[in-house]
């Protein structure tokens, strides 16, 4: 990134509005904003079933068996991932930052990298959501096309079509490929990365989710290596479930700075125009995605635990409506991914133009 972004010093009147209804939630019921008891319980809940699971299938003598331990491992992958390793990473599951660090390796230990998702999540991502060439987290292949002037090619017609079998190996490409090719680009720019955690890591990774199994059971190397990518394929499935509803839906907003980095709304203002809920009324999606569907109200509030985002939510709905400021529509999940499918079919048509939320 050449030049700072920075925002219009504007919506302040909300902002101040909206931080003093969090506060006195905070305040009237004596609560903290980091991690509590109840999400501790469920974070061991968690842990306990997936250690389990992992043990169990150590034990199996059936090849279907070994299949079913891998594709249930995958989903809880994610599901410890971000209860644990995203609050983590954002300094709020603890309220000590040396414990947070720690726990950051989650990420590690999932066959990730903490150091290069917390980078690229907390000071790229959220500062700079959805701005084209510069949010990190949405740099993506030529292949797919998700920007207005974005270079159309032949095949974005077909985006639409082809896209749910490449994110069925998303996180295969994550583990092999995207975090080396992070690390070595984070590297160029002066990011301070540890190469040893990262390959240490991915090492560990791989000694416990393929040759350790090979190791103990009588299954053919192949064997163990298909049910490690069943394993891949159902984590990806419970990844993209919940990315492709946040920020990439059929409404989505992907602004640019002008020549001096310079955005057209404030932050705020974009943070409501580029991220989505989805299904927060859904307990079982909020507990076990950590507040991940309450997404908004984790961008507003990164410094918050998921815990407390199904109470703020609905301060923030209310506080707009004061204001009568617009959120993009939430939708059940199974609507949110069908709305990201709509966007790619709409991008992949030469010169398509979505303004944002129609108007």
């Amino acid at each position: 990134m050449d030049k700072k972004i920075t925002y219009q010093k504007a919506d302040l009147a909300f902002q101040s509005a909206l931080n003093k209804r969090v506060q006195l939630y905070f305040d009237t019921n004596k609560l903290s904003k980091y991690g509590n008891s109840t999400l501790y319980i469920k974070i061991i809940l968690l842990s306990c079933l997936y250690g389990a699971v992992f043990i169990s299938m150590l034990f199996t003598t059936s090849i279907w068996a070994l299949y079913a331990h891998y594709i249930i491992m995958g989903p809880l992958s994610i599901f410890l991932a971000l209860n644990i390793g995203h609050d983590a990473a954002h300094n709020i599951l603890f309220s000590h930052r040396k414990w947070n660090t720690i726990f950051t390796y989650t990420w590690d230990f999932l066959g990730a990298n903490g150091e290069i998702w917390k980078y690229k999540h907390v000071e790229s991502h959220h500062p700079l959501t959805n701005i084209q060439d510069i949010d990190q987290e949405l740099e993506v292949p030529k292949f797919l096309r998700l920007f207005t002037n974005a270079k159309w090619i032949a095949i974005h017609k077909y985006q639409h079509l082809f896209m749910p079998i490449i994110y069925a190996f998303y996180i295969l490409i994550w583990f092999s490929f995207r975090d080396y090719k992070d690390y070595y680009q984070l590297r160029k720019n002066s990011v301070k990365l540890s190469f040893t955690r990262l390959v240490v890591g991915k090492s560990l990774f791989i000694l416990r989710m393929i040759l350790l199994p090979y190791a103990l059971l009588s299954f053919s190397f192949s064997s163990i290596f298909v049910g490690f990518i069943l394993f891949t394929i159902s984590a990806s499935l419970a990844t993209t479930f919940a990315l492709i509803s946040t920020h990439l839906g059929e409404h989505s907003y992907f602004p640019s700075p002008d020549k001096n980095g310079k955005m057209a709304t404030s932050w705020i203002r974009h943070q409501i125009m580029t991220t989505s809920n989805f299904s927060t009324e859904n307990k079982i999606i909020t507990a076990l995605y950590g507040g991940f569907n309450h997404h908004l109200t984790h961008h507003l509030y990164p410094s918050i635990s998921h815990i407390h985002y199904p109470k703020i939510t609905a301060i923030i709905k209310e506080e707009c409506r004061k204001f009568d400021i617009q959120l993009i529509e939430e939708l059940p999940v199974l609507k949110a991914m069908n709305s990201h499918f709509i966007l790619l079919k709409k991008r992949g048509k030469l010169a398509q133009w979505i303004p944002w939320m129609e108007m």
